[in-house]
């Protein structure tokens, strides 16, 4: 199946799809370890998790798809971080390592830094593997 990045941005541009999105970026954040989290500790209430994503926080922010499921999402911060994120099911699957070519490609820099926790093993694994 084809991989397709719909830009944050873009599909908050349109009531239906932004709702749309903020609803999976929140559910995607409640399915993710706690402990391993470097942007909260806490979960966010829906109204604050929905104005940080109508910020505009990155650069460049996208919803994953796979095929027409969203599957989770990457973005490239203002400091040139690339943070990537996928629900569960779709992990280790080979899924992140083609996202983050598309980042990179996408988005040409002459270097990129990893956004992951240093508590998190298996990112920080994958993105040494890099």
């Amino acid at each position: 199946m084809k991989i397709i990045l719909h830009p944050v941005k873009k599909l908050c541009a349109d009531p239906e799809t932004c709702e749309q999105t903020l609803k999976f970026l929140y559910r995607m954040l409640e399915e993710r370890d706690k402990t391993i989290n470097i942007s909260h500790k806490v979960m966010p209430a829906y109204k604050e998790h929905k104005k940080f994503v109508l910020s505009e926080p990155y650069s460049s922010w996208y919803i994953i798809e796979l095929g027409k499921t969203p599957i989770g999402n990457t973005y490239l911060s203002k400091k040139d971080e690339i943070g990537i994120f996928l629900l569960n099911r779709y992990q280790r699957k080979g899924y992140a390592k083609k996202v983050i070519g598309m980042m990179i490609d996408g988005h040409p820099r002459k270097q990129y830094l990893a956004n992951v926790s240093p508590h998190n093993d298996n990112g920080r694994k994958f993105f040494e593997r890099l």
